[in-house]
């Protein structure tokens, strides 16, 4: 039997991706239940793991199904590419 080793995985929880009409009216309900868990896990000492598409200025590190994409998002050091309040990777939680 395989050993299992319990985690709690974030897959770009940024505001580019939370922000899209597309979650409407939904975000709020994401927020909450990703928060309430986000909270569990760290409160249980589980492992939180965060998984961020990152952008360069120039956009040169874009992934081919965003070449056309204008203007450019999850720009490095932007808004767009942060997360929400409360959902920022705590010192030690993996990025």
């Amino acid at each position: 039997m395989s050993k299992q080793n319990p985690a709690f995985l974030l897959i770009d929880f940024q505001n580019e991706f939370l922000r899209r009409p597309a979650m409407a009216p939904f975000a709020a309900n994401v927020f909450a239940a990703a928060g309430n868990a986000l909270r569990k896990c760290r409160s249980l000492g589980l492992p939180v793991l965060h998984v961020h598409t990152v952008i360069a200025a120039d956009g040169t590190n874009r992934p081919p199904h965003w070449q056309a994409e204008q203007p450019l998002a999850c720009v490095e050091g932007s808004d767009s590419a942060a997360c929400p309040p409360g959902f920022d990777p705590l010192h030690g939680e993996p990025v």
